[in-house]
C-alpha cells in the first residue's frame, strides 16, 4: 500500500497498513496499533532529533476531535538514542522500555521510572554521562546487560528485595560509591561493578557465586565474603588497587587471579575453621600478599604454612581459641527461648520426655518433669557447654494451640518449638 501523508495542527501521519501506523504527535513521534489500541514512543523520522525536558503522554486522541483514545504503553529500543534530552518523566501506562532507549543521551540529568516498568532492559541509559540519580521502583525485578554503564554522575542507587538478577557490566564504570545488594540476588554477573568508584559494598547471604571481574578495578577497600558464597571466579576483584582487608566467612573456592594485582592487601581473614586450603588457585593473591598478614583458625596455622599457596604472605597468624558461650533457657507464653552472649550462634537442642503410659501409648503424664538440654555452635568456634533446665508439664500453659483441649498435640507442639531452635 501507498504511504499516506496527512497533517492537522497536531498530528502527522504515515500510515503503512490497516492495522499501524506511525504519527507525529505534539513533537514525538508515536507507532500506533489500531487493533490493541495503543501506542509506542518511536525515533524521529526525517532526521529530527528530540532535545530539552520530555513529558511522554499516556494518551490521547487518535485525531483532533476524536473521543476514541490510544494507550501509550511502550517506548521503543533506541527512541531517544543519543539525543539531547535533559530530562524525562514516563507515565504509568508505559510497561516496557526497549533495550538502548536512551543510551547516549550525554544531558540527560534525571528519569522518573514508574511502578508499571519490571525491567531495566540491555543498554537502557548505556553512556548517559549526565545521570546522577535513578530512583528505581520496586518494581523492577532484572537489571539488563550494560544498563547503567558509563553513567560517570551516578553516585547513588537503591536496589529493592524484588531485584533477581543484576546483568553484566550493569554498573560498570559508573560513579557509584556504594551498593547494598539485596538479598533476592544469588549471583553477581561478570563486569557487573566493574571499573567504578566503589568503594564499600555489601554482599548478602543469599550470593553463592560472584562471577569473572564482578569488582575488578573498583575502588574498594574492604571486602567480607559470606558463608554463602560458593565461589569466586577468576578475576573477580583483580586490580583493586586500594583493597587492604579481605574476610572470608564460609569455605569458598577462589579462582586464579580472583584477588591479583590488589596491592594495598595487609590482611586476609580465614573465619571457618572448616576452610580447605585447596580452595585456592595458583595465582589467586598475585603480586598482592607480600606485606599481608594470614588469619587462620585456631590449630590450623601449621597446614596453611605448609601449603605453597598461602605461604606467600608475610606472616601467618592463628587466631585465638575461641569457645561459645553457655546459652541459657526460658518458657513463655507456651515458647521455647534460647539465647546466648556470642553472636551468630545456632542453637542444637534436645528434650527428654517421661515414658508414656496407657493402652494407646500416647498418653503423657502431665505431672512428670520434662528435661530440656542445649548447646550453642559457630563456626570457628569450640561448642559451648551444654546445658539443662528441668520443667514439669503442669506448670507450663497446657493448651499451648489454644484449641481448649490439652493433649499430646500440646506436647507435640513444645517439642517442635523446640526442634526449630
Amino acid at each position: 500500500m501507498k504511504k499516506l501523508i496527512f497533517t492537522t495542527s497536531l498530528f502527522l501521519f504515515l500510515s503503512t497498513s490497516v492495522s499501524a501506523r506511525i504519527a507525529k504527535v505534539n513533537g514525538m513521534w508515536f507507532d500506533f496499533d489500531y487493533d490493541k489500541e495503543t501506542a509506542e514512543v518511536i525515533a524521529p523520522l526525517n532526521g529530527e532529533k528530540y532535545t530539552g525536558e520530555i513529558v511522554i503522554p499516556s494518551w490521547f486522541p487518535f485525531d483532533e476531535g476524536e473521543s476514541e483514545s490510544y494507550t501509550v504503553t511502550s517506548i521503543a529500543s533506541e527512541a531517544f538514542y543519543m539525543s539531547d534530552i535533559t530530562s524525562v518523566s514516563i507515565p504509568n501506562s508505559v510497561t516496557s522500555i526497549g533495550d538502548k532507549a536512551f543510551k547516549g543521551c550525554t544531558l540527560l540529568t534525571s528519569v522518573n521510572i514508574p511502578v508499571s516498568i519490571t525491567a531495566i532492559n540491555e543498554s537502557v541509559f548505556e553512556n548517559c554521562r549526565s545521570l546522577k540519580r535513578v530512583d528505581l521502583p520496586a518494581s523492577i525485578t532484572t537489571i539488563g546487560t550494560s544498563a547503567f554503564a558509563g553513567c560517570t554522575s551516578l553516585k547513588s542507587i537503591d536496589l529493592s528485595v524484588n531485584v533477581r538478577n543484576i546483568g553484566s557490566y550493569a554498573f560498570s564504570n559508573t560513579g557509584l560509591t556504594f551498593v547494598d545488594i539485596p538479598n533476592s540476588i544469588t549471583y553477581i554477573s561478570s563486569y557487573a561493578f566493574y571499573c567504578s568508584n566503589l568503594a564499600a559494598v555489601n554482599i548478602p547471604e543469599s550470593v553463592k557465586t560472584i562471577n569473572s571481574y564482578a569488582f575488578s578495578e573498583t575502588k574498594l577497600k574492604s571486602v567480607t565474603i559470606p558463608r554463602s558464597v560458593y565461589s569466586i571466579a577468576e578475576y573477580a576483584f583483580y586490580g583493586c588497587t586500594d583493597l587492604s582487608t579481605i574476610y572470608f566467612k564460609g569455605n569458598t573456592r577462589i579462582g586464579d587471579c580472583s584477588f591479583g594485582g590488589c596491592s594495598a592487601i595487609t590482611s586476609v581473614t580465614i573465619e571457618s575453621y572448616g576452610f580447605n586450603i585447596y580452595n585456592i588457585g595458583s595465582s589467586t593473591f598475585a603480586n598482592s600478599i607480600s606485606n599481608a598478614t594470614l588469619y587462620v583458625p585456631y590449630k590450623r596455622k601449621s597446614e596453611f604454612e605448609a601449603d605453597e599457596n598461602w605461604n606467600q604472605f608475610k606472616e601467618i597468624v592463628e587466631s585465638e581459641w575461641l569457645q561459645c558461650a553457655i546459652p541459657t533457657i526460658t518458657f513463655v507464653d507456651g515458647k521455647i527461648h534460647f539465647e546466648c552472649e556470642t553472636e551468630g550462634v545456632t542453637f542444637i537442642s534436645s528434650i527428654i520426655f517421661p515414658d508414656s503410659s496407657g493402652t494407646n501409648g500416647q498418653d503423657i503424664d502431665f505431672n512428670s518433669d520434662v528435661k530440656i538440654s542445649v548447646y550453642a555452635t559457630k563456626d570457628g568456634y569450640e561448642n559451648s557447654w551444654t546445658t539443662s533446665k528441668t520443667i514439669k508439664l503442669r506448670s507450663l500453659k497446657g493448651d499451648v494451640n489454644e484449641d481448649g483441649e490439652v493433649n499430646i498435640t500440646d506436647v507435640t507442639n513444645v517439642i517442635d518449638i523446640i526442634n526449630k531452635k
